[in-house]
């Protein structure tokens, strides 16, 4: 299939262009709708799993689920999130000095940013600049 073809299906559907290639090298290869669903009942239950929170009734539920959407429905609130620079710097713990920038609080931003300068965290500067990655 050529590439723009590819590109469009992607932005129409919502799915990456590696959700798109693997879908149709699937179908290439001959696998059917029911094959490619359990495929991705696998997927899913190797997450969950892999994360120590697939439950037996969240297991029973996904294994009688016959609908893409309904699966993506359970799916969601295990599906790994992207990375920001943000969430890195609040699994730093530097949203406190974050809280103390945006209510610019008394004391000055350096002496605050001192105090979360730990093995994460390697200076003030660096400090200073994941609590403007979390207000930004």
């Amino acid at each position: 299939m050529e590439p723009i073809y590819i590109r469009k299906i992607a932005e129409k559907l919502n799915f990456s262009l590696k959700q798109i290639n693997n879908i149709y090298d699937l179908q290439a290869e001959g696998a059917t709708i029911p094959f490619m669903a359990r495929k991705r009942k696998e997927t899913v239950l190797k997450t969950i799993d892999g994360l120590g929170k697939l439950t037996p009734e969240l297991k029973e539920r996904i294994g009688h689920c016959y609908d893409a959407t309904e699966l993506e429905d359970i799916y969601l609130p295990y599906k790994p999130k992207r990375k920001t620079r943000a969430t890195t710097a609040m699994e730093k713990g530097l949203e406190p000095l974050a809280k103390f920038l945006f209510e610019q609080g008394t004391g000055h931003p350096d002496e605050e940013a001192a105090k979360f300068v730990n093995e994460q965290v390697k200076d003030i500067k660096d400090a200073l600049q994941g609590a403007r990655d979390i207000l930004a």
